[in-house]
């Protein structure tokens, strides 16, 4: 087909260039068509240089590479844009399957979380009821030991209290006033000490704490060991016969303040006793014949002088 078309543009070359008679006014027009001819000899010999198609393309097997075919081409192109879509599809499922992946540690690591928080709940649940457990078995220990101690441990006491024989002093005849203590626990009474003090009132209610006589801290000797059962027997103030008989006679009230303070064993907390007595009587045989044994008496608790430790 093109050297057809090769062969027209020679042709109209050579009509366009063959000789003509030079007249007048013609050596425009004989220029012109000289440069017709020249560009038509130019397109001819491009035309010549154009590579020549075979009628057909055939294209190239996909592992070789023709550059002189369209179809080859176009094959090239179509196997690039497959192979394209090919890594994208690929591409797509990879990226989902890594977010699949990603999704599964994020909730795994959500449990996990989970997990642990409630593993460190009970955990403290746990560490709490131990601790509540440790505490109650320490109490009941510190309530067992408490029970023990107060069990073994010494209980002073007044036993009774006493009116003397007749004693004689200065020529006229007195009574002393006696009290025992006792030791009613089941261990001894270490550094026991004493004191106490009689006093005669025309007054009914006494208040000891305001009456100088009295000095619950002022023992009457050094403190000694009072073993467990045992008693001890302590003289308070004295009395001549009249006076009893006026105390007898209610015209006077005779009150005894005792008191007393002890060691226990595994205590350093010093134990006190404090009590105030009043002399009761009942009556007796006869005022003119007053012997102890037919004097019908008691030591009763009097005010609110009371401590015991």
């Amino acid at each position: 087909m093109l050297r057809s078309y090769r062969g027209v543009i020679l042709a109209l070359g050579l009509i366009l260039s063959g000789p003509s008679h030079a007249q007048p006014g013609e050596d425009n027009q004989s220029k012109t068509e000289q440069d017709s001819a020249n560009q038509l000899a130019r397109i001819a010999a491009a035309i010549e240089k154009q590579p020549i198609t075979t009628a057909a393309d055939r294209g190239c097997p996909p592992s070789q590479d023709n550059r002189q075919s369209d179809l080859c081409a176009q094959w090239k192109a179509a196997d690039a844009a497959a192979e394209s879509a090919q890594w994208a599809l690929w591409s797509f499922w990879l990226t989902g399957l890594g977010l699949l992946v990603g999704s599964g540690t994020l909730f795994a690591a959500w449990r996990a979380a989970h997990w642990a928080k409630k593993a460190a709940e009970h955990t403290e649940t746990g560490a709490n009821q131990s601790r509540r457990a440790a505490d109650a078995a320490e109490e009941t220990l510190s309530l067992t030991r408490f029970q023990t101690q107060q069990t073994l441990r010494a209980y002073v006491g007044l036993e009774k209290m006493t009116i003397s024989m007749p004693l004689m002093k200065n020529g006229e005849e007195m009574r002393q006033f006696e009290a025992v203590f006792k030791n009613y626990g089941s261990s001894p009474a270490l550094n026991f000490r004493f004191g106490g003090a009689t006093i005669v009132t025309n007054q009914i209610d006494f208040e000891p704490s305001s009456d100088p006589r009295i000095k619950p801290d002022a023992f009457d000797r050094p403190g000694s060991m009072l073993a467990q059962g045992g008693a001890i027997v302590r003289g308070l103030g004295q009395s001549s016969v009249a006076e009893l008989m006026s105390i007898i006679g209610k015209e006077k009230h005779l009150f005894v303040a005792l008191y007393c303070a002890y060691f226990v064993a595994g205590d350093a907390e010093e134990k006190v006793w404090r009590q105030l007595y009043r002399f009761e009587t009942y009556g007796h045989e006869s005022s003119s014949e007053f012997t102890i044994a037919s004097l019908n008496y008691a030591f009763e608790i009097a005010g609110d002088w009371h401590k015991a430790t």
